[in-house]
């Protein structure tokens, strides 16, 4: 349980959560969490979501090269505006990516997110990129 304090007004939050874990001789490795979130207020709680889960799915196609799909879903949530409370639709991003390993310390990757262009809503008024892609390098010491 979480207690918040927010100009002059106290709520509640109750978490309830899981998460799965697989793992299949370094080929395939499966990470999905999620939570229901329970509030407790004297008003309604703004841009927060009732629900959400994250899904990441790893495959190793060989030492060197790898696929992965990196997934984030969200309930529908409530934003204060001057014209009254408004609903915002649930929040949905579905990404893929590649990396190639050339050692322990160094990865070169590729990733495409938001492939079905979706123009998730951030804050009311303010909505996340379409489609776009990363090209990254990782170094670890």
């Amino acid at each position: 349980m979480t207690n918040y304090h927010l100009w002059f007004t106290n709520y509640q939050r109750w978490k309830v959560g899981a998460s799965l874990h697989y793992h299949y001789r370094d080929i395939l490795e499966l990470n999905v969490a999620g939570n229901y979130y329970f509030w407790t207020a004297e008003q309604p709680i703004y841009d927060r979501p009732n629900w959400d889960i994250k899904a990441r799915l790893d495959v190793h196609i060989d030492s060197k090269w790898s696929i992965y799909s990196e997934n984030y879903f969200a309930g529908k949530s409530i934003a204060q505006t001057s014209q009254g409370d408004q609903i915002k639709k649930p929040h949905i991003s579905l990404n893929i990516g590649g990396q190639y390993t050339f050692n322990n310390w160094l990865h070169v990757y590729l990733q495409l997110n938001n492939y079905l262009n979706r123009k998730n809503d951030i804050f009311y008024g303010y909505q996340s990129q379409g489609c776009h892609f990363l090209l990254g390098v990782k170094y670890k010491f």
